[in-house]
């Protein structure tokens, strides 16, 4: 039996009978009382949708994310999951692997579902036709995403200041006396561009020469940090950057494998500031984008967003650089 069926049989609409299940005051008692009882004959259990039919929310968002087993995007989906939780929110989870086709698939999907709202999480998601179909959506939907911009409607962006991040890493090193540093880049997200042009501001701010061989281009994770490093046997530099710290990882054991030392007599960098900072020797340098954070302000805005509140376009948070001993001084390597 469904919530027609219980306003046919007590002779009222769907709406009164929603609001006895919602508990208003709005309903005459004897009229509370008949459907009560009819509730209570049949165990009605009121289903999400028939709620949200009359509520006109379904109280659920849809969370899009490239890979929820990687420490970024899982640590901030958690942090928007556990803030919905809190609002009376249920969260639909979608794992695009960063694939434009499945994207729009799960965007579509979450449309179906008649979702409240929609955050997006990390940067790669660039693809024209999801950008298109995204501001299509936002016109009924509210999104947000996380570090990336995008003008629709009804679209909001939680940035961290990452370009900032890579510059204070640059005036970490040339602090430290660090002139030969390098950018390890192991993607080309809207993010990792942020990161490299810090990199660039950095390096120009501390008055050092920026060459094309200044620049390392890998593929993304620990392997591609291992390969960046061993390709830069006999070259001349005290310090590499990079924009993860599963990258730095690679970067540490690529390093010793041609000869050299890791906090040593070479300075590493990471960025994220996650566990993976903690469990390298030596601990890692990064930077903190504040990932848990990010979640619950991308939550908080669609909250706001969700009850008609005001909400900034853009909302940026600042990095923070977590200083530890794989940079050194130059004269203690």
């Amino acid at each position: 039996m469904n919530i027609y069926d219980i306003a046919k049989e007590a002779g009222v609409s769907i709406a009164t009978v929603s609001r006895v299940l919602n508990g208003s005051s709005k309903v005459k008692e004897s009229t509370r009382t008949r459907i009560e009882e009819i509730l209570q004959r049949n165990r009605y259990a009121p289903s999400v949708f028939a709620r949200g039919m009359v509520s006109g929310s379904m109280r659920s968002v849809g969370v899009l994310t490239i890979d929820v087993r990687d420490i970024y995007y899982g640590t901030v989906t958690y942090a928007v999951e556990h803030a919905f939780l809190e609002e009376g929110y249920n969260t639909v989870l979608c794992n695009t692997g960063g694939l434009p086709e499945r994207q729009l698939h799960y965007l579509s999907l979450l449309t179906a579902k008649q979702v409240d709202g929609i955050i997006l999480v990390g940067s790669a998601f660039k693809d024209q036709g999801l950008e298109s179909a995204l501001r299509e959506v936002s016109t009924d939907i509210p999104v947000v995403m996380l570090n990336r911009k995008l003008e629709g409607e009804n679209i909001r962006s939680v940035i961290c200041d990452e370009k900032q991040g890579t510059a204070d890493c640059v005036a970490h090193l040339a602090a430290a006396g660090h002139s030969g540093i390098r950018y390890v880049q192991d993607t080309n997200t809207y993010s990792a561009i942020r990161k490299l042009e810090g990199f660039k501001a950095g390096m120009a701010a501390a008055g050092l020469e920026l060459e094309p061989h200044s620049i390392i281009e890998t593929v993304k994770g620990f392997a591609g940090g291992v390969s960046a490093a061993e390709s830069l046997g006999g070259a001349d530099f005290t310090a590499l950057m990079t924009g993860d710290d599963l990258t730095a990882a690679g970067v540490c054991k690529g390093l010793r494998r041609i000869g050299r030392v890791p906090g040593g007599d070479t300075a590493v960098t990471g960025f994220n500031d996650s566990i993976i900072a903690l469990s390298t020797d030596p601990e890692l340098t990064s930077v903190d984008n504040r990932a848990e954070e990010m979640g619950k302000t991308a939550a908080a805005l669609l909250c706001r967003l969700l009850s008609g509140g005001d909400v900034p376009e853009v909302t940026i948070l600042e990095p923070k650089l977590t200083i530890r001993a794989s940079t050194r001084l130059v004269q203690d390597r």
